[in-house]
């Protein structure tokens, strides 16, 4: 299992100065561990199960969940 995450905006006329895409590769006979490690991260920082995790939305939340989100 790959997980894939883009972060910035290559845009054509307005991109960010940056435009980073980071990949994850995880072994099948671990991909359910790395499944539930996700969604129990989701379940501390109040994110709801169906909703994507993007960083931008952690990093307007408090101090403390930014911090857990990088220590997990």
């Amino acid at each position: 299992m790959t997980y894939i995450d883009e972060s910035g905006d290559e845009g054509i006329k307005r991109g960010t100065e940056w435009f980073i895409l980071t990949a994850v590769i995880v072994q099948k006979e671990n991909d359910l561990k790395t499944s539930k490690a996700i969604d129990d991260i989701k379940v501390k920082l109040q994110i709801p199960p169906k909703k994507p995790f993007h960083w931008k939305e952690i990093r307007k939340k408090h101090v403390s969940k930014k911090r857990f989100a990088i220590e997990y």
